[in-house]
């Protein structure tokens, strides 16, 4: 009789041939690579809780001070992916949030890759976000008419291969699990927020010394109470002048951003 050992290899073997059969589906339509993802928004920063995985074709590895950074929490394609029922442009999306410090990370990623079009297929649940996004290298006529042709072709394959990989309970790679687990209890940029907060900076003057938006710092406050399991900005700043925040900055902000 298989042990729980057998039975977990067996898992992740299964999941490796689904992924190669996958990527080798995508790439037959032209795209390049893939990543499939589940979060579960009341733990969206503790990625390597129950409910949170990826699975990508790429190295998860690439994406580790994004996810070190909180940007996740601020992703406008997790956002779109909770609310679209339908595949939808992925580049073009984030195109038109520039102000926002997430997709400017992704787009700067994009480039670097050569990734001029991609699609969303949102999956998403009542309790999380889901979905499948698939990326195509190259610019230009022929490539864009491509990119229009398979949005159907890309919806079913990714839909089908979502619930395959689903039922094996993926989890987030031991490797990048390790680096989560040692992340502190608050990002860089949430650690000058509530820093900012304490000597009694308005919303619009942390965004300001930042050069973040308004919406940007809310979302850090947001995450970070939850970090803090604090109900009140009051209460968050008083836990941070009895026990400062340590982040990577170590010290005060700078003196010239007033």
């Amino acid at each position: 009789m298989d042990g729980p050992a057998d039975k977990v290899l067996a898992e992740i073997e299964k999941q490796e041939a689904l992924t190669r059969a996958f990527l080798a589906d995508i790439r037959a339509l032209g795209y390049h690579a893939f990543d499939a993802f589940s979060i579960d928004p009341e733990t969206i920063n503790s990625p390597i809780r129950d409910g949170n995985w990826a699975v990508t074709s790429y190295d998860l590895g690439f994406v580790r001070d994004y996810v070190a950074e909180g940007m996740i929490a601020i992703c406008p394609a997790l956002i779109e992916a909770g609310r679209s029922l339908t595949p939808f442009d992925y580049v073009s999306l984030l195109d038109s949030c520039r102000a926002n410090p997430s997709a400017r990370w992704q787009k700067r990623a994009l480039k670097l890759f050569g990734i001029h079009q991609a699609w969303l297929v949102p999956l998403s649940s009542v309790r999380c976000l889901k979905g499948v996004t698939v990326y195509m290298r190259g610019r230009g006529a022929e490539k864009a008419q491509r990119f229009a042709e398979t949005r159907h072709e890309v919806h079913l394959k990714a839909t089908y291969f979502f619930e395959e990989l689903q039922a094996l309970s993926p989890r987030i790679p031991p490797e990048m699990a390790r680096v989560l687990s040692r992340m502190g209890p608050l990002t860089k940029r949430e650690a000058e927020c509530l820093r900012w907060a304490a000597k009694g900076k308005t919303n619009w003057e942390i965004a300001t010394i930042l050069n973040v938006s308004e919406n940007t710092v809310r979302f850090h406050f947001k995450n970070l109470l939850r970090r803090l399991n604090a109900t009140s900005r009051a209460q968050a700043v008083a836990l941070f002048r009895a026990n400062p925040v340590a982040d990577a900055s170590d010290g005060e902000p700078p003196a010239a951003a007033h």
